[in-house]
């Protein structure tokens, strides 16, 4: 029988590397990570299922658990290939690569590539970093093992028709571990694991206290800055469908006179890019945002439906109006082209890659508790704000329609207020503006800068 049968695609083998002779018993480097996990981690660990799901809250530790899990498997089986698999290439790179060049015990490490994220062992066993954002870029190997971290949030094809064949042939190990996110295939994997439907898994369910790595204040914390719902799904470990019910009402909505000159502590833009140009291309959605005494004062808000480069255009053409002094872009799409551009020509400003891990609807229920208490504020008059607040109202009702405004804003006010599901990195850091701009300490209201030019001639492009 061909050794190509049942492989979607008919990609030849990469089998593990022959092991290299080491004279280092690796075994006490392998107890010592095992000592260093906390009970309910080692709960995961000593289960004796091949395929593991575990659904935790925030601040498990579930990333160390991942790595330590790798470490400890390369450890015990030389020349093994192992991957780390999470949805994008730049998440992995993100949350896990400081980790695994940390953990990697000095003495069991051969060598270490930056470039493609990866470490070999001394006994020849490989670890690498890898994103599902393409799961076809993960065939043609096999492997001897395999971790998925934030699970929910990968493709599920990248499991089944990729991952579990490369497994096959080795009969490695997999495990899935995520925070949850809703309704979808990782759920129903984790319940047939936990009604002993699949007979290679075990399921496991803990919350961000049975974690033990956060103590109970900022627990307590979290509760009143998340909302009921959204504390549930991201400390609880629940599974919380956020989706069909409206997160913003009206009445949260405050007002402030935007006539007035006002001086403001930042100034903030937040970009929502799109996916694609075209005729049915994606809006772009961008606001810009002062900061004062913690309160967030919304200046000015563009939705155009743009490609890259008209985006580039407008980032520095409001800039230059705005002399923001923090540029938010969510690493999604054409944003990550964006970021590699602008972190080339950013001065003055700090520029921010915004990962969303939980979606739209968490981000919104993660910035709903800062509209309710009154912390952000709209301008009185703007003739664009009806739809910025159409778009935050119809958030999590409608599935139809463009919702790229009130996805810069909930970015905008996770990023201030650091609450939600967002993995932020700063990818330039500004010491002021630069020379040529205005001093952004001060700004006009949104009603000068308007009449000033800042509006364009497309009536679905800037307000």
């Amino acid at each position: 029988m061909s050794i190509l049968w049942g492989r979607e695609g008919g990609s030849v083998l990469d089998f593990p590397t022959p092991p290299k002779p080491t004279p280092l018993d690796l075994a006490p480097v392998n107890a010592s990570l095992y000592s260093s996990l906390s009970d309910p981690q080692r709960e995961v660990f000593d289960d004796a299922a091949r395929f593991k799901f575990l659904m935790a809250g925030r601040r498990f530790g579930k990333t160390y658990l991942s790595i330590v899990r790798l470490l400890t498997w390369a450890m015990e089986k030389p020349g093994g290939l192992f991957y780390y698999v999470t949805a994008t290439y730049r998440m992995a790179k993100q949350i896990a690569w400081v980790d695994l060049k940390q953990l990697t015990p000095r003495e069991a490490l051969a060598t270490k590539n930056e470039g493609e994220l990866s470490v070999e062992l001394v006994n020849g066993a490989r670890i690498f970093l890898k994103g599902a954002e393409d799961p076809d870029r993960l065939r043609g190997v096999s492997l001897s093992g395999c971790v998925v971290d934030e699970a929910a949030y990968v493709r599920q094809e990248a499991w089944t028709m990729v991952l579990r064949p490369a497994l096959s042939d080795q009969r490695g190990p997999a495990w899935f571990i995520t925070t949850p996110a809703g309704e979808n295939w990782f759920t129903d994997a984790l319940r047939e694991a936990e009604s002993g439907e699949d007979p290679e898994g075990s399921g496991f369910r803990f919350t961000t206290e049975q974690g033990g790595r956060v103590a109970g204040a900022e627990i307590e914390a979290a509760r009143r800055t998340l909302g009921p719902d959204l504390f549930r799904q991201e400390y609880g470990a629940e599974i919380v469908d956020l989706r069909g019910a409206a997160i913003f009402r009206r009445e949260w909505f405050s007002y402030y006179d935007p006539t007035t000159p006002q001086r403001w502590e930042r100034l903030i833009a937040s970009v929502d890019a799109n996916f694609k140009e075209g005729k049915n291309s994606d809006f772009v959605g961008i606001t810009i945002w002062g900061v004062q005494a913690r309160s967030m004062f919304l200046l000015s808000a563009a939705n155009q439906k743009i490609g890259f480069v008209d985006t580039l255009a407008l980032i520095r053409s409001l800039r230059e109006r705005w002399a923001f002094t923090e540029l938010l872009v969510e690493d999604r799409a054409n944003g990550s082209a964006i970021i590699d551009q602008l972190k080339r020509e950013a001065r003055g400003y700090s520029l921010f890659s915004c990962n969303p891990e939980g979606g739209k609807i968490a981000r919104g229920n993660a910035a709903a508790p800062s509209y309710e208490q009154g912390r952000v504020l709209h301008p009185q008059g703007a003739p664009w704000l009806r739809q910025v607040e159409e778009q935050l109202l119809s958030l999590g009702v409608r599935e139809d329609g463009h919702d790229d405004l009130a996805d810069s804003v909930t970015q905008a006010v996770c990023h201030v207020y650091k609450t939600g599901p967002m993995t932020i990195s700063t990818v330039t850091w500004g010491h002021g503006a630069s020379d040529d701009l205005p001093e952004p300490s001060t700004t006009l209201g949104w009603s000068e800068r308007h009449l000033a030019g800042l509006a364009g001639p497309d009536p679905d492009g800037l307000f």
